[in-house]
C-alpha cells in the first residue's frame, strides 16, 4: 500500500496496514502502544490515534480500554460492523465520515417538527442538511441523507461546520461550553421518498433506516436533533441482550 500520499494520519494508517498484513503485528496480539508508535513515525500522539481509528474502521483492530489496541484481522473488512452504544462509538463513527453538499438555514419549527424536535411550535433552528459519506474511499460505511436542526442559540456554528472534523457535538462543546450529557438513540424503518433515494443511489419507495438522536445538554434539555436515514440494505442493527440477574 502505497504509504506516501494524503494526510499525515493516513500514511501512518497506511505503513500500520502494511505491518499487519504482512504478519509483523501478528492476529491475536496487541499493537505497539500510541507512544510507541508515535516514537517510530515521527508523529504525534494525536496522529497516532486518528491513525489508528482508521484502522479500526477498516475492521482490523479493537481498542481494550487499559489493556491497548488488539490486532483482529489480517485483511480489511467488506462489511463494517459500528457498535453505536456508547459516547465513543458515535464519537468515532463522527470521525469516519463527513458532511458533503451541505446546505443550511434558520427555520422556524411548525407543530409537527416541534414534536419531532422534543420543542415548541415558533421555536427557531439552525437546519443543516446533507449527504454524510465516509472520510474517503477506503471506509466500508455507508452513505446517509443527513438533516440536523440545532437551537438557534447555537447557530453560530454554521461558520465553523464546513471545516469541522468529528461529530457536531463535539463542535457545539467547544464553542459554546456546552456539555451533552446524554444522547437518545430511536431507529425506525422508513420508505425512502424519490429525492432521499436519487441521493443515496437507490429508487424511490425503497425501504431504508432512520437513525434519530436527540443530544441533550445541561438541565437535560435538547441542543441538537440529528436524523441519519440509510438505505436498508446497505445499513443493519445488532444488538446484544443479556439476562438480567437478580
Amino acid at each position: 500500500m502505497n504509504s506516501d500520499q494524503g494526510p499525515l494520519y493516513r500514511r501512518v494508517a497506511n505503513a500500520i496496514i502494511d505491518a499487519i498484513t504482512d504478519g509483523t503485528y501478528p492476529v491475536g496480539r496487541l499493537m505497539p502502544t500510541e507512544q510507541e508508535l508515535s516514537a517510530q513515525h515521527g508523529v504525534s500522539r494525536h496522529t497516532v490515534r486518528e491513525a489508528v481509528r482508521h484502522v479500526q474502521a477498516l475492521g482490523l483492530v479493537s481498542r481494550r480500554q487499559g489493556q491497548g489496541t488488539l490486532v483482529r484481522n489480517r485483511q480489511p473488512s467488506r462489511n463494517m460492523t459500528i457498535m453505536l452504544r456508547t459516547f465513543s462509538d458515535i464519537e468515532q463513527h463522527g470521525y469516519y465520515t463527513q458532511l458533503v453538499d451541505l446546505d443550511s438555514g434558520i427555520i422556524t419549527a411548525d407543530a409537527a417538527l416541534a414534536t419531532e424536535l422534543h420543542a415548541k411550535q415558533g421555536d427557531r433552528f439552525l437546519h443543516l442538511r446533507s449527504l454524510r459519506v465516509p472520510t474517503d474511499e477506503t471506509m466500508p460505511v455507508p452513505k446517509a441523507w443527513n438533516e440536523t436542526f440545532v437551537i438557534a442559540e447555537y447557530a453560530e456554528l454554521q461558520k465553523h461546520i464546513a471545516t469541522n472534523e468529528g461529530p457536531i457535538y463535539l463542535l457545539i462543546e467547544r464553542l459554546f461550553d456546552e456539555t451533552i450529557g446524554e444522547i437518545e438513540q430511536d431507529i425506525s424503518a422508513v420508505l425512502l421518498d424519490a429525492a432521499v433515494g436519487t441521493r443515496l443511489g437507490v429508487k424511490a419507495r425503497s425501504a431504508g433506516l432512520r437513525v434519530k438522536r436527540v443530544y441533550k445538554g445541561r438541565g437535560g434539555n435538547a441542543v441538537m436533533v440529528g436524523f441519519n436515514t440509510y438505505a436498508g440494505e446497505r445499513f443493519a442493527v445488532s444488538m446484544r441482550i443479556r439476562h438480567e440477574k437478580e
